[in-house]
């Protein structure tokens, strides 16, 4: 997974790619992102229909993970 978003970030660099699959890839890439090993990819929480934001820039890594629940969001947070 982490392969390929760099081949994509590579294809199209300076511009936005967006990425749609199933949770668990999507928390081992923002496992990659925020430079989590990926023993514990399966913390993260990847809700149905989120859509999580990863950036790299040269060394820097960021993520932004909304899980579309919560108090402010109109649902329960997760237990």
């Amino acid at each position: 997974m982490a392969a390929t978003l760099e081949r994509l970030r590579d294809a199209h660099a300076g511009g936005t790619v967006a990425c749609f699959s199933h949770a668990d890839p999507i928390r081992v890439a923002v496992s990659d992102a925020l430079g989590t090993p990926l023993d514990r990819f399966q913390r993260l929480s990847v809700s149905p229909c989120s859509a999580p934001a990863t950036r790299r820039s040269g060394r820097r890594r960021e993520a932004a993970v909304g899980t579309g629940v919560g108090p402010d969001m109109g649902g329960e947070p997760p237990r």
